[in-house]
């Protein structure tokens, strides 16, 4: 199999599980491997390889950036202040029960799970919150969310 041949293969299961993978991660890499394909179907040489799909792959990123922002009609600004994809407020269930600060509880957030963070002391009714008790958003930082009731 030539290599033009495995770099298109790659492409289209790339842009194939696209469908099943969240994220809109592999559509972009996957359109940079088909251009690769181009590429090398032209040229034999490696490295020529290796760039077009560096190049390939920012053009399709910036691409996939700049049709998210003319969709939404936001602008960076507004995205960086935006929490994290608009959970702020956000209703989430309890999942694990607070316990203490090495059991902080765990809450549903779509479909992830998130270990509840806590600015300083645990409140006391925290404790009495049984599973399913509905919490909002108030704050996300990495794997950690900020609920109140």
């Amino acid at each position: 199999m030539e290599t033009y041949q495995v770099y298109f293969l790659m492409g289209l299961l790339l842009v194939g599980l696209e469908i099943v993978v969240p994220g809109f991660v592999l559509a972009p890499l996957g359109v940079a491997t088909l251009v690769t394909a181009g590429v090398a179907w032209l040229s034999p040489n490696l490295m020529v390889h290796g760039l077009s799909f560096l190049a390939a792959s920012v053009a399709a990123f910036l691409c996939v950036k700049k049709f998210a922002h003319l969709v939404s009609g936001k602008t960076d600004a507004e995205y960086s202040s935006q929490l994290e994809f608009g959970v702020k407020g956000k209703q989430v269930a309890l999942i694990a029960k607070v316990t203490n600060h090495a059991n902080p509880g765990r809450v549903k957030l779509f479909a992830d799970e998130f270990d509840i963070q806590w600015q300083g002391e645990i409140p006391a009714e925290a404790l009495d919150w049984d599973l399913g008790t509905q919490l909002k958003v108030t704050e996300v930082l990495g794997n950690k969310v900020f609920v109140e009731r």
